[in-house]
């Protein structure tokens, strides 16, 4: 008998222990219904962000001048034949100033140089002498049969520009 006290404390215990707690009861939601329509979405998020390019590409000039104004700036879509940037062009305006007026001298050179040949192609009168003159047979070494030689006929060179 002495071991009844201690099964019946014992079975109090896992009595006790035991939970016959009622489960919670589940909160009634309120739901809408309506028929679904397409629509744009009129939301807007403003948030940090960091955007990379799809394509990219380093330019550069044929000419080496000053920038005088920028039509775009960085991040700006641009499309192929685009005027991006315009550049100082005194130094070129010059320069091409300058080939003109050597251009001009030139021209007027071969001009008066086709006068030159034109006029002395013409038919000689009758009492002129011919050009260029000879030189006289003075000149000829003794014995000397044949064209002068060309240590002494004249030579003609064209004038130097400079």
């Amino acid at each position: 008998m002495t071991r009844m006290p201690a099964v019946l404390a014992s079975l109090v215990a896992l009595l006790g222990c035991s939970s016959h707690e009622e489960p919670e009861p589940r909160p009634v939601v309120a739901v809408k219904v309506a028929t679904a329509a397409l629509e744009d979405v009129q939301r807007t998020v403003h948030a940090p962000a960091l955007i990379h390019p799809r394509q990219q590409a380093a330019i550069a000039s044929r000419l080496t001048a000053a920038v005088r104004e920028l039509q775009v700036r960085k991040g700006d879509r641009v499309r192929a034949g685009q005027l991006l940037a315009r550049l100082e062009n005194r130094d070129i305006l010059a320069q091409r100033a300058e080939a003109e007026a050597a251009l001009h001298q030139a021209q007027a050179l071969a001009a008066s140089r086709t006068r030159l040949f034109d006029s002395s192609r013409k038919a000689p009168s009758r009492n002129a002498t011919s050009w260029p003159p000879r030189p006289s047979c003075s000149r000829r070494r003794p014995g000397w049969r044949g064209p002068l030689p060309s240590s002494v006929s004249p030579s003609f060179s064209a004038p130097s520009t400079g």
